[in-house]
């Protein structure tokens, strides 16, 4: 019996990539074949993926867990990640120098 398998689109394009170099050896290099089966092949376009926001409620109910916290300083890391959207090692990476008070900014390296 044949299954089909279904595979992500960025593993099918690397699985094409694969096959399309090996083609391009076998033409160039090797003279195995007059030219690339894989020049008519159409790769499947990658999608961009799901952008989401947490909503009034959830954004609420997580600045209550935080201030809930023992950890004193995880409902400023959450507000500071919230409004900046700064991953998780930009915002613990900030060090002093990075702060500047008087005009409100924070610098990312």
């Amino acid at each position: 019996m044949l299954t089909r398998e279904h595979r992500a689109t960025s593993t099918v394009n690397s699985y094409l990539g694969a096959l399309s170099h090996a083609f391009s050896v076998a033409v160039r290099e090797w003279g195995w074949l007059d030219d690339s089966p894989m020049r008519k092949v159409t790769r499947p376009r990658v999608s961009r993926g799901r952008v989401r926001f947490l909503s009034d409620q959830e954004r609420h109910q997580l600045l209550e867990a935080c201030q809930a916290s023992r950890n004193p300083y995880l409902h400023t890391v959450v507000v500071l990640a919230l409004a900046t959207g700064a991953r998780r090692g930009e915002l613990l990476s900030l060090r002093w120098p990075d702060v500047d008070l008087e005009r409100g900014t924070l610098t990312f390296h």
